[in-house]
């Protein structure tokens, strides 16, 4: 468990005495530290050991990459703050970090009572296969571990223009989807445990699909994967995972490729 620190006026020499501010520094370290202490009150975490530490950096994203490999998954609350300059710390740690990342939402229920896996069923990519595998096996243990239900969206890429403007015939263009995926249809039924009736194929814009079909289940625990992109491309096209989390509020956990 890390809690994460820092002041641009105690690192400012021209602002306050070095002396004076080892002391505000000491200080802020301590409340922390009380923080997480207090934070972890009432918590029973069984055979687990919970660590806890307290960092001083400006650059948290920064920080996580760096360690993320000492652990198999990152966790954090959500952060809602997101804007075309700023880049919040949620996208960050989702185009990042090399291992899964789990944005939990402001209230979770103890136990979601769905798990919601997307998949991307049209790729024909061996890297996004294989994703998709991770992101249905990490749905089925989890949906196994919590005693939910597991339930499994393809989002057939349409975009909002073309939907809005009725330019493509939605409710064809699943049906010839679905019957070119029965196969695999049935496959994810048989290995993953997943009734068909589970299973939602839908057009449109994969975002809107998502938060519809999450906030339909309600209580959900969304598992999905993310390809991460970066840089101006990031900015401008972004990246499912996070107008997700921009337009809905279920916990998210994001899978990158191996």
């Amino acid at each position: 468990m890390v809690g994460f620190l820092f002041d641009d006026m105690v690192e400012n020499a021209e602002l306050i005495p070095e002396s004076t501010a080892r002391q505000m520094k000491a200080a802020m370290v301590r409340d922390k530290k009380a923080w997480l202490q207090n934070a972890l009150e009432g918590i029973d975490p069984g055979e687990a050991k919970i660590r806890q530490t307290v960092v001083w950096t400006r650059d948290i994203s920064a920080w996580v990459t760096e360690h993320a490999g000492e652990f198999g998954l990152v966790v954090k609350s959500g952060n809602r703050s997101e804007g075309l300059v700023h880049t919040p710390l949620d996208w960050q740690l989702l185009r990042e970090s090399k291992v899964p990342v789990m944005i939990v939402r402001d209230r979770l229920r103890k136990r979601p009572g769905r798990v919601l896996a997307s998949v991307d069923l049209g790729s024909t990519k061996a890297a996004q296969r294989d994703l998709n595998r991770r992101v249905l096996a990490a749905g089925h243990m989890l949906a196994g571990q919590l005693g939910a239900e597991l339930h499994v969206v393809y989002a057939i890429p349409l975009s909002a223009l073309a939907q809005d403007l009725d330019l493509v015939d939605r409710a064809l263009m699943e049906r010839k989807t679905v019957r070119k995926l029965e196969e695999e249809l049935a496959a994810i039924t048989a290995e993953f445990d997943v009734p068909r009736k589970n299973i939602v194929i839908k057009a449109g814009p994969p975002e809107r699909i998502l938060d519809g079909r999450a906030s339909k289940l309600k209580g959900t625990l969304l598992v999905m994967g993310t390809l991460g992109r970066k840089g101006l491309k990031g900015k401008l096209l972004g990246n499912t995972a996070e107008k997700v989390l921009h337009l809905n509020r279920s916990t998210v956990l994001a899978l990158r490729p191996l």
